[in-house]
């Protein structure tokens, strides 16, 4: 059965904070473009962060996949684990 649901509540946790001045932005992708379901790790000591607030609708044939971005040039290295809910 191909019924549409939700995804929604993003967590991501980071082995090592971004580092002063340095971020982690994380998009959860849906076939190639963002969702809307994003959040921000950033500076020396954060090494998680969360979107409660908005949602996804997908089927089962949808590539669902998590974009991580750093902002810096530097070829940041961290082991980065992440959940979403399906409701």
């Amino acid at each position: 059965r191909m019924t549409p649901q939700d995804v929604l509540n993003l967590k991501v946790r980071i082995s090592a904070a971004a580092g002063t001045g340095d971020s982690w932005v994380f998009y959860v992708m849906k076939d190639g473009t963002t969702t809307g379901i994003t959040c921000t790790i950033s500076g020396s000591t954060s090494t998680s962060c969360s979107d409660a607030v908005n949602t996804a609708s997908i089927t089962p044939t949808d590539l669902i996949y998590l974009r991580a971005k750093p902002n810096d040039n530097d070829a940041d290295t961290a082991v980065i684990t992440w959940s979403l809910v399906v409701d």
